[in-house]
């Protein structure tokens, strides 16, 4: 855990740095009169001017569908298995300033499937998320870029997730393991908040609650049964007791999030979240990070690359790792 922790701190430097160097281009495109708008479509509601900032509501979102698709023939000697893939991430975002006051909400929806040729009926989940990010700052002085903040973070899926084994004669099967709200992960705290433009921000919480919701049909457990009771004991099911619906942490979160411009059309987005439970173990720190480079093919047609990294003690000791490609068409809102 501390070669991770390690990690993340060695990568939110870098991406600080980089960052900044961003920074200092963008304000010099403004000076020239580039302005970069994030490759999306901004709309101002019952905005107005007002010490060189629009105020009011600032809404834009998109909706990008991506396709994927592997065919091996029989005489393939290589090896493969053709497939199909497909998915589609929805982002809304909606901001409002006024005078000292932010107010910045965030609605991801992802989901994606595969199937695999071999057997037509067999349709593997490649992607699942839904995810509402809220913050509220109120600036500290008036010249500044630091808040005082309250941020809420809740985070579930669509669909249910499966475990797959084979049996004794070699054919799969699955196990279900989470649906929505099973787990479904809530975070609320007060904190700090340096916000240097739209696309560069960090925010610390000292003392952010958290709150896991499961399934109880995933935690019963026989209270009689000595064996089964010490098996979920060193199993549990994202750190819930036996029998229960919940988990509640107290600790210490941080949320860093930079977005900039590699080159034209090509940008690159880089989110990491921290977080330490005061109450058991503060040492293991949960981290999720989320990286996605973009590369934009005339005015409808990209291609991204995504890649998730996760360490949470209480779903499973170990990293867990997403990655992918592929061709989408957007539709900016």
């Amino acid at each position: 855990m501390k070669n991770i922790f390690l990690i993340a701190t060695t990568f939110l430097v870098v991406a600080v740095l980089n960052a900044q160097d961003y920074e200092a281009r963008y304000q010099a495109s403004n000076e020239s009169g580039n302005h970069y708008t994030n490759s999306k479509k901004s709309h101002d509601v019952e905005g107005k001017k007002s010490e060189g900032h629009e105020e009011g509501w600032a809404l834009e979102g998109g909706i990008n569908p991506m396709f994927g698709q592997a065919t091996f023939n029989d005489k393939w000697v290589g090896g493969g298995t053709s497939d199909i893939s497909g998915g589609v991430t929805i982002l809304s975002v909606f901001n409002y300033k006024k005078e000292k006051l932010i107010f910045d909400n965030e609605i991801l929806a992802d989901y994606g499937i595969a199937r695999d040729s071999r057997d037509g009926r067999i349709i593997h989940k490649t992607n699942d998320k839904l995810e509402v990010n809220s913050l509220l700052g109120l600036r500290i002085k008036e010249l500044t870029s630091v808040y005082y903040s309250m941020f809420f973070n809740f985070k579930t899926q669509f669909d249910k997730g499966y475990k797959y084994k084979e049996d004794e004669f070699g054919d799969e099967y699955k196990i279900e393991t989470s649906h929505i709200l099973s787990p479904a992960d809530i975070k609320v705290g007060p904190g700090m908040l340096w916000k240097k433009s739209e696309h560069f921000f960090l925010n610390i919480s000292p003392a952010a609650g958290r709150l896991t919701i499961v399934d109880k049909d995933f935690t019963r457990v026989d209270l009689h049964d000595e064996e089964a009771m010490e098996h979920y004991e060193h199993h549990k099911y994202f750190g819930v007791e036996a029998n229960k619906a919940s988990l509640f942490e107290f600790g210490a979160t941080l949320r860093f999030f930079s977005k900039f411009e590699i080159m034209k059309d090509l940008s690159v987005s880089n989110s990491i979240e921290l977080y330490s439970n005061y109450l058991e173990a503060p040492q293991n720190v949960d981290v999720n990070y989320n990286m996605s480079l973009m590369m934009m093919i005339g005015k409808h047609l990209s291609t991204s690359f995504v890649f998730e990294s996760i360490y949470d003690d209480d779903a499973i000791g170990g990293l867990q790792i997403r990655e992918g490609f592929g061709l989408g068409v957007n539709y900016e809102f």
